[in-house]
């Protein structure tokens, strides 16, 4: 083996092993964006289901609270217990007989909603980025409104 044929093949296998480690550096970058990916995706998926299950309780919180005030006053205090009592009893049929387990009742299958609709949303969203719409039609719309209208005389 001559000294050329000794460096030209020392040149191909460093060639080898950059071509490799860049192989293994891409695949890396690969893995660490659709890591990331997921990662945005649960944070999402957490942030959606807290905030579903939070906004039921705090608007029928509201509501109560509300009631309760409308209760002390003067002319319409009757009316505000009543209605009271009745949001009350509503939410305790979800309950099996207590309200507040109706109320968490609500918030739960709310919080199920929301992380589907979030789960939907990012699926939906993997499909768009990966397949562009396409716009083809744009340039074949006057072509057929033409077309329909020469149908149509």
């Amino acid at each position: 083996m001559t000294n050329d044929d000794f460096s030209f093949n020392l040149i191909m296998v460093s060639i080898k092993k950059c071509y490799d480690l860049l192989n293994f550096r891409t695949s890396v970058f690969k893995e660490v964006k659709a890591m990331n990916i997921w990662l945005s995706l649960f944070f999402s998926l957490f942030l959606t289901t807290l905030v579903s299950f939070a906004v039921p309780i705090v608007f029928c919180t509201v509501i109560l609270a509300g009631l309760v005030v409308l209760s002390h006053l003067p002319l319409i205090g009757i009316w505000g217990a009543n209605l009271y009592e009745q949001v009350w009893n509503f939410l305790a049929v979800f309950g099996e007989g207590s309200g507040t387990i109706g109320l968490l009742t609500i918030a739960l299958t709310c919080a199920i909603v929301g992380f589907l609709f979030e789960s939907l949303n990012f699926y939906r969203y993997r499909i768009l980025i990966k397949q562009p719409l396409n716009t083809s039609w744009h340039k074949k719309a006057p072509e057929m409104i033409s077309k329909i209208t020469n149908y149509r005389q």
